[in-house]
């Protein structure tokens, strides 16, 4: 099994949190990002002319499904109906509860700023603020070393966390620690006018 570490910092405030709606790290959002751009990466390492059933089939062994109806066991003997996934994913426990310091209310009433994503009933401790980081541990199969590098990279270039993420709320760098190599990944643009023209 292959580990890395990374401290993952906002870089903008992030609307990311618990069922009560206050600001908290949570995991199974990161590795619902991490799903989301293994997809683009396995698009582009292939010049996006992707098999869709194909990709489908690879994401739900490698990050485990409870569908996939002809998954057989490793050796090939006999149906698998659920699986787990093989990427392990750990937030450090102080990340659990982050420092915050809201914005004072008054400082929000401002129409822009509601527009911009606060909205008109903020709550304060509702946001994980800019600077919040914590410490992000990995570990998968030493065999989606170049896949999961990939998918890293461009979550690290492109990525957003939390609610109303498409406005840039919920940025993010990661950030290699204890001796994990740095992120590096390419692009391919090479069929980027005919994925425009088929609606990508």
């Amino acid at each position: 099994m292959m580990t890395q570490t990374f401290t993952l910092s906002f870089t903008s405030p992030a609307f990311l949190g618990d069922a009560g709606q206050n600001g908290a790290w949570r995991a199974p959002p990161i590795k619902a990002l991490l799903r989301q751009w293994w997809r683009v990466a396995y698009a582009a390492q292939r010049d996006f002319g992707v098999d869709v059933s194909a990709m489908r089939h690879e994401e739900a062994r490698l990050f485990g499904h409870a569908w996939l109806e002809d998954d057989r066991d490793e050796k090939g003997d006999k149906a698998v109906a659920a699986r787990r996934s093989k990427v392990r994913l750990r937030l450090d426990e102080d990340g659990r509860r982050p420092s915050m310091t809201p914005p004072r209310i008054e400082q929000l009433n401002s129409i822009s700023k509601q527009y911009l994503g606060y909205g008109r009933n903020f709550k304060a401790n509702a946001v994980i603020q800019a600077g919040g980081s914590t410490i992000l541990r990995l570990a998968f199969p030493d065999e989606h070393i170049s896949s999961l590098n990939e998918t890293l990279w461009l979550m690290d270039r492109f990525g957003t966390l939390g609610g109303r993420g498409r406005n840039g709320w919920g940025s993010f760098s990661l950030t290699p620690e204890n001796g994990t190599p740095p992120l590096t990944g390419t692009l391919p643009l090479r069929n980027l006018e005919k994925c425009l023209s088929d609606g990508w």
